[in-house]
């Protein structure tokens, strides 16, 4: 074939599709985020992953280099070095561990006080979280006051026996009819 014959079977073919632009593929889901900033959520996965094991291998990378200073520093005899280094930490560490223990035990002590003495005897050997939650269940299961002066439902009349009903005038025994019958539905 000439050179004339393969350009007039390219010409020929002409019709097929153009390719698919690569941006096309990277365009995000929704049709309405399509400024320069947004990004496609595989590549926000893709690189919330990489962040994620940067941040991995750094802390491993601390750690190893602090474990390697340690045994360089032990190779070089400098045990006076590490001691005061462990010293100052420990102090540090003291002195927190004082500040919580003070604070849990204001917080032991109102939760006690709160109680009354037989749940206060009850309560005294407990942890604190679990002294937590049983203070939190006394408080839930405190019965609520309410008006004992006069009778939620049933007798409102104070009616004891038969006699009583009779002895009513007629216009106050209609009246509270409901409990005339209530008395009666109890025998």
């Amino acid at each position: 074939m000439t050179k004339d014959a393969n350009a007039s079977a390219v010409e020929q073919n002409n019709d097929t599709k153009p390719a698919v632009n690569e941006n096309d593929v990277n365009k995000t889901a929704e049709t309405g985020n399509d400024t320069p900033d947004s990004v496609p959520y595989a590549r926000f996965n893709e690189i919330t992953k990489e962040l994620r094991s940067l941040k991995e291998s750094n802390s491993k990378l601390k750690e190893k280099q602090e474990s390697e200073r340690v045994a360089k520093l032990e190779d070089q005899n400098k045990w006076q070095e590490l001691y005061t280094e462990q010293q100052s930490e420990n102090k540090s560490l003291k002195e927190k561990l004082a500040y919580h223990n003070e604070m849990e035990a204001k917080d032991r002590e109102s939760l006690l006080m709160q109680m009354s003495e037989e749940h206060r005897k009850i309560a005294e050997d407990l942890s604190t979280p679990k002294l937590k939650k049983y203070a939190n269940l006394m408080t839930k299961n405190t019965a609520l006051r309410t008006d004992k002066s006069a009778p939620v439902r049933g007798n409102t009349l104070g009616i004891k026996n038969d006699a009583d009903i009779w002895e009513m005038d007629k216009s106050e025994r209609s009246k509270n009819w409901t409990d005339v019958i209530r008395h009666f539905k109890k025998k």
